[in-house]
Parts: structure tokens; sequence; C-alpha cells
């Protein structure tokens, strides 16, 4: 396995709106992706939607890409969606760790990772500085639970390190990374 970082934003499984099928990236992973760039941290994003990708499609081409870390980004009505992206790459790629951002896991983050077996953790609010220290202690062999905005599992015991520190001057967190988007 591979230290490769895979970000993604999941397609909707039967589009139903505009937002479904944006002309636009995903400006959370891309903020994520770019913060990562920024500190010498290789990454790739998959945008589902922009790529009007099908569930399945995703699944393949995270499947194939193997990565050791992958973060799903979900608002509630794409959380079923996340996990069961989730669960099929747990199921061919069992040693990858998957991380939940986005706004469902950060209001619900007990729940959720009660609920959705295949999250191993979840990145609590703002992301960038959060899931940054997070690949940092998973490349450096140590234990990501302690660190402020994530949350965990430990068997039936889960941990929440309050939300994501946010950057005293939000220019420290550098540009979006829209050049890893298709046009």
């Amino acid at each position: 396995m591979s230290n490769s970082i895979l970000l993604v934003n999941p397609p909707a499984e039967v589009p139903r709106e505009c937002y479904d099928t944006p002309d636009y990236p995903a400006i959370g992973i891309a903020s994520v992706a770019g913060y990562l760039l920024k500190n010498g941290i290789e990454c790739s994003v998959i945008d589902g939607k922009l790529s009007r990708l099908s569930v399945d499609d995703t699944i393949r081409q995270i499947i194939g890409r193997q990565p050791r870390i992958l973060g799903l980004t979900a608002m509630t009505h794409m959380i079923v969606t996340a996990h069961k992206i989730a669960a099929a790459v747990k199921d061919q790629c069992p040693e990858t760790i998957v991380v939940l951002g986005g706004f469902h896991g950060s209001f619900l983050p007990e729940r959720t990772l009660r609920e959705f077996p295949s999250f191993d953790y979840i990145v609590v609010g703002e992301g960038e500085i959060a899931f940054h220290k997070f690949v940092r202690a998973i490349f450096d062999g140590g234990d990501p639970s302690a660190i402020q905005g994530v949350a965990s599992r430990q068997g039936q015991t889960i941990r929440i390190n309050g939300r994501g520190e946010i950057a005293d001057n939000l220019d420290e967190l550098g540009m979006p990374a829209w050049e890893l988007f298709p046009p």
C-alpha cells in the first residue's frame, strides 16, 4: 500500500437537482488538497459530481488507485452514498483508512461513527489543519485519535476531540488546489 491520499466528492446516485451535477469543483476537497500540497504532501482528487461519474465508476476509480488514506466529503443528503462507497472500498482495500469530512459528520460525529462502520475517522469542522495533522500522524506511524478535530472509534467507544483548528489568518491555508480537477 502506498502513501497515497485521495480526496473524493461522491456523485449523487440519482441526480435530482443542479447541485448534483455542478459545473464547478468541490471547494472543500480543493481547500484540503491545497493545504496538503502547500505542506509538501501529495494528493489527488476525484470529484464524482463534476466528472459526472456514477457511484460504481467512482468506486472502481478509488479501488484502482488503492489509496492509503481516502477522504470522503458528505452533506446529510449524501451520507448514505458516501458510506456505500466507503464500504465497497473497504471490502476490496481493507487497509485503506477512510476519513469522512463535511457537514454531516461535523454535526453528528458520534452518531455517524456508530451508524456507518466503514468510516474509520471523521474530521469535525474545518478540515485543512486537522486532516494535515491526521495524515502526518499516519505517515509517521502515530495515533491520530488525539488530534483536535478528529473523531474516532475504538471498539464501542467514540472519541471526539472538538472541532478542527481554524487558522488565525486564512491566507495561511493557501489556495485551493484547482489544478487537480478536470477543466
